[in-house]
């Protein structure tokens, strides 16, 4: 389509009307100055929200006995690193020391902190918790979770919508049909009718600009991209263009990602007392024995507590039991809160 723009503004030229040259040529270069800048804009706000990976890890020197800092493009595999609570994980690895619980939302959606211990697999980008971990890496930074998701969106980007396509085939008989227009204008009037030459030549090249489809070309890339940048911003990945136009379509949507329609943050709706036992009893038991948790659920029944004044005090000799729950002793009485 930038034909169309071309062949006025060099006809333009020919037939002396330099102003007009200048002034079509200026508007067409400011056009394409706007769509760069709005889709290197979008292109910024995907690349700033996939900085999920710290630039530099702990990484433990056997010469020194001690961990020191090391960019992660040059720690190899096999490597041991530290994180510690409430850092992100550099590289992907298994735990081989401390256990917690570590958010994964930046990678698999899941709102829920997953707990983790030793021999589990972690991934680049996860958020540790509030206890420091050891990991050994199993993949480089080039081919890390992260690294796999940039390039999907890299190339997802690449995936044209039906509207974009859609402007491709209809450019390919739009423009040398007013070419072929434009020059049966400049031709057949002079010909036929004995007309000015110059004069027809200019009106074909004003419908040569008027032609340009300059709204249509740059609207829908525009539109596309400024989307995913826009949905970027609020947290969202989207594969692609094509998958924008798709929703307009759908009649039902399942999810199934914990966080989706939620805010992803366990509260107590209910509680269910056994006989003989009261149940701000069993909030101030439940509470003595999370406080030394950080979990969801923990938390959850902390405010539960703290928002009806109920007096607990933490339990002593707690231990937490990955993927059950935790013990602890209270007024030197064994208790249990567990699945």
């Amino acid at each position: 389509m930038n034909l169309l723009m071309l062949i006025a503004i060099v006809g333009a030229i020919i037939i002396g009307q330099h102003f007009e040259a200048a002034i079509v040529s200026f508007l067409f270069a400011f056009s394409l100055l706007l769509e760069s800048w709005s889709v290197s804009n979008a292109r910024k706000a995907i690349t700033k929200l996939m900085q999920l990976t710290p630039d530099k890890a702990l990484v433990y020197y056997c010469h020194d006995k001690q961990f020191e800092e090391k960019p992660i493009a040059e720690i190899n595999i096999g490597k041991r690193v530290l994180i510690k609570p409430g850092q992100r994980i550099p590289l992907d690895g298994i735990i081989i020391k401390g256990s917690g619980y570590i958010n994964q939302a930046p990678i698999t959606g899941e709102s829920i902190p997953v707990e983790k211990t030793i021999n589990d697999e972690v991934f680049a980008g996860s958020i540790n918790g509030s206890s420091s971990i050891e990991i050994k890496t199993t993949k480089t930074a080039d081919n890390s979770s992260v690294a796999k998701i940039i390039q999907a969106i890299e190339h997802a980007q690449t995936k044209r919508s039906k509207a974009e396509k859609w402007v491709d085939k209809f450019a390919r008989i739009y423009t040398p049909t007013m070419i072929v227009l434009a020059l049966l204008i400049a031709i057949l009037p002079p010909l036929l009718l004995l007309q000015a030459w110059l004069k027809w030549i200019y009106q074909a090249l004003v419908i040569l600009v008027i032609a340009y489809p300059c709204a249509l070309v740059i609207s829908t890339p525009i539109s596309i991209v400024s989307s995913l940048a826009k949905a970027a911003r609020n947290g969202i990945l989207i594969k692609g263009g094509e998958f924008i136009e798709i929703p307009a379509t759908l009649k039902a949507i399942a999810f199934d990602k914990t966080g989706t329609l939620t805010l992803g943050q366990p509260t107590i709706t209910e509680i269910f007392v056994a006989e003989n036992f009261s149940e701000q009893y069993l909030i101030s038991i439940a509470a003595s024995l999370e406080s030394s948790v950080d979990h969801p659920i923990a938390k959850a029944v902390l405010d539960y507590a703290t928002n009806d004044n109920i007096v607990f005090t933490p339990a002593s000799n707690t231990q937490v039991i990955i993927g059950k729950g935790v013990t602890g002793e209270i007024d030197n009485n064994r208790f249990c809160a567990q699945k």
